[in-house]
Order: structure tokens, then sequence, then C-alpha cells
């Protein structure tokens, strides 16, 4: 060692020149193999150039829509049950007391609207 470089210790000996060649060379093999894998795998999984199929049809009819055949008679039915039903008394479907509309604005009128203090529910 010399004095110069203040007690460092570097590597003596030099690289030797041939181990890097073979280092090298093994890359390049190394790197066109695996080049040459990959190609390989891609020729075998591409899927060669076809015309394009056509999409199918359905063999089965489509249903039309549902329509009403007299839509205006069947609107006039509809608003004439509805008007008989807020005109009438009568038990609804689910069990309830129902009455006609007009009385029930004049209830409310006369007693208020139902609360805790006259005896309505919460």
């Amino acid at each position: 060692m010399s004095e110069n470089n203040n007690g460092a210790e570097y590597e003596q000996r030099d690289v030797p020149v041939r181990k890097v060649l073979y280092a090298g060379v093994l890359l390049v093999v190394f790197v066109a193999v695996s080049l040459a894998f990959v190609a390989f795998l891609t020729g075998l999984f591409s899927v060669p150039d076809r015309e394009p199929v056509p999409v199918q049809t359905a063999e089965r009819p489509v249903a039309g829509p549902r329509l009403e055949v007299y839509p205006k008679a069947d609107l006039d039915a509809l608003n004439a049950k509805n008007r008989r039903l807020i005109k009438t008394y009568g038990r609804s479907e689910d069990g309830r007391i129902r009455i006609p509309v007009d009385r029930a604005i004049d209830l409310l009128a006369d007693r208020g609207w139902p609360n805790e203090t006259n005896g309505g529910g919460p």
C-alpha cells in the first residue's frame, strides 16, 4: 500500500476481462432467447384475421308493447271509479272506513285537525 491514499484500501487486482465478456455474451444470448420465446408465444396465441361474423338475429318474434285497446274508455272508467270512491261511504280494501271528501272537509272545519288535546292520534 502506498502512503498517499491516507490508509484507504482498494482492490489490488484488475477485473478479469474474459469473465466480463462471458457475462456480456450470456446476457445477449439470454435476451435473444427471451425475444424468441415471446415471439413464439405471440404467434401461438394470436388470432388469425378472419371475416367478421354478422350478429345473428333472434328467431323468436318480438312481442309487441302491451297497449290499451281503448285508452280513452279505460281512462274514463278509472276516473268514474275514483269519483265514486271519493263521493260515497264505504270500507276500503284494507278495512278502514271511507267517508266522502266533502264530509271529511266539513268535519275538519268543525272539529279542527285531530291532535292529542282533542282526542286525535299522535
